[in-house]
């Protein structure tokens, strides 16, 4: 992911802001909090492991447009697939008819 996120984001600060899609500067936005000690421990975790990752909405929506717009090896198509399951199968807590105390409890507020 990283890897795709510097590519599809190379030179983005170079242009005038508004020449520059909404797609990435989020993403490009997104890599900048990915410093050089996370990105460490993300890399130096064992091989062929799975791990759980958040991504905001908007980072996940820009990544899954451009991925499917470019020629990916074997493990960017494995995070493009599970990306697109995260997609489909996301429901916004806020959208669906809850009570009202339901939702301040799942906010954490109670």
């Amino acid at each position: 992911m990283i890897f795709f996120l510097r590519r599809a984001t190379e030179g983005y600060r170079q242009r005038p802001l508004q020449q520059q899609s909404v797609k990435v500067l989020v993403m490009g936005q997104y890599l900048a909090k990915w410093n050089a000690y996370r990105f460490l421990i993300w890399t130096s975790r064992p091989d062929n492991k799975l791990y759980w990752l958040s991504i905001p909405l908007p980072v996940a929506r820009s990544l899954h447009q451009d991925m499917q717009e470019a020629y990916l090896g074997e493990w960017q198509q494995f995070f493009l697939h599970k990306l697109d399951q995260a997609i489909t199968n996301y429901r916004d807590p806020l959208a669906q008819a809850h009570p009202i105390g339901a939702l301040i409890h799942q906010s954490g507020l109670i």
